[in-house]
């Protein structure tokens, strides 16, 4: 669950402290070893890092994500194609959003490709300044890395010292090891959760609310209500047309009831993720930039942050923009979604994921995710 606090301040001045605290004690007692314990190479790795660190830090607060022009006009669909976007209009910046854009409860304004609200930073983390926010944890990993090793081989030498007379160890030392091992051994497994997570999500294009919606879609595609949903999304956007006959590329061995809304040959393996270009390479570059700035300070994403490329539409069967069941018929009250054994509400903000997140906890502002229907027609 994410961290919100009183002040926002609190939420960069804490890792500030941290780093500060880590980067100084570690160095004063490497340097104390006279580079004894790990090597003058390493030591310099160390130090670079930690300037690297504090520079992707910084740019990471200070960059903005992006939002929208204050003249962005919605492109006009083209007859026969696609419908690549769900409408949607925000009525606190009184104007329509790019696809992926979300308005952000905590910066009161339209995110562009908004990964999430982080506290860490007191910033919106989107499309602008994403590549700052996974190169500083990139940075962490490999500072923590290298100190995590760095106190590991430490105590390892104070504990076959241990036959010798007390006062050829200094306590100090010993006890700022301890506290110090602990404190790296927390953060590093912690950050470490949170970068996989980013990187996955990026290695697929997805944003973590990009993810989080399609957790929620697998969660809930066996369900009658998600379906009649789809359907009748479909049935609005492309009226002259017929619901396709969806097909899977797996043998399927399930059993419908009669006069399902549910598929019989389709799984949600057969979804098409529309922003996805086919590789994780192509999708890293696409968020983070070219290959050689990945480890340089600056660069960026490729794009604007509100065209993007969708080569994936070619396989997709269903030709509804994503999430499929997206529009405003989600009413909890209304007969037209029948009732379900899990009773789900498949729409609903309030769902959370594996790990108890809703849409509100990404710092997404609920009120403004309204679909214009009208729009959609």
């Amino acid at each position: 669950m994410p961290v919100e606090f009183k002040y926002p301040w609190v939420g960069v001045a804490i890792p500030a402290a941290l780093i500060i605290y880590l980067q100084s004690s570690t160095t004063y007692l490497w340097m104390q070893d006279k580079h004894e314990v790990l090597s003058d190479r390493i030591f310099l790795i160390f130090q670079f890092a930690n300037m690297m660190l504090w520079i992707s830090y910084c740019l990471a607060i200070v960059t903005p994500p992006g939002s929208p022009a204050p003249d962005y006009q919605l492109p006009q669909r083209e007859f026969g194609k696609h419908q690549t976007m769900w409408r949607k209009f925000c009525i606190k910046c009184n104007k329509y959003k790019p696809e992926r854009t979300h308005h952000c409860r905590k910066c009161d304004k339209c995110v562009l490709k908004m990964d999430h609200h982080c506290p860490w930073t007191n910033n919106c983390i989107g499309f602008k300044n994403f590549p700052h926010f996974i190169k500083f944890l990139v940075w962490i990993e490999v500072t923590l890395l290298i100190g995590w090793i760095y106190y590991a081989k430490k105590l390892y030498g104070i504990f076959e010292m241990r036959s010798l007379p007390s006062y050829l160890i200094s306590t100090s030392d010993v006890t700022v090891s301890i506290i110090n091992t602990l404190m790296v051994s927390f953060i590093l497994l912690t950050i470490s959760i949170l970068f996989i997570r980013c990187l996955s999500s990026a290695a697929s294009n997805q944003t973590m609310i990009e993810e989080w919606e399609c957790d929620r879609i697998q969660d809930n595609f066996f369900t009658e209500k998600l379906w009649i949903k789809v359907r009748h999304n479909y049935s609005k956007i492309y009226p002259d047309e017929r619901f396709p006959d969806l097909k899977s590329w797996k043998v399927n061995y399930r059993i419908l009831k009669q006069n399902t809304q549910i598929p019989l040959n389709f799984t949600y393996e057969d979804l098409v993720f529309p922003y996805d270009l086919g590789s994780a390479y192509l999708n890293l570059v696409d968020s983070i930039g070219p290959l050689y700035t990945w480890i340089l300070p600056w660069g960026g994403p490729n794009g604007d942050g509100i065209n993007f490329i969708k080569d994936a539409l070619k396989e997709d069967q269903i030709k509804l923009p994503f999430p499929i069941d997206g529009s405003n018929f989600d009413d909890p009250k209304s007969t037209f979604f029948g009732i379900d054994d899990d009773n789900e509400l498949v729409t609903s903000n309030d769902w959370a994921n594996y790990l108890g997140e809703t849409l509100n906890d990404f710092g997404v502002d609920l009120e403004t995710e309204t679909y214009d229907d009208s729009k959609n027609k």
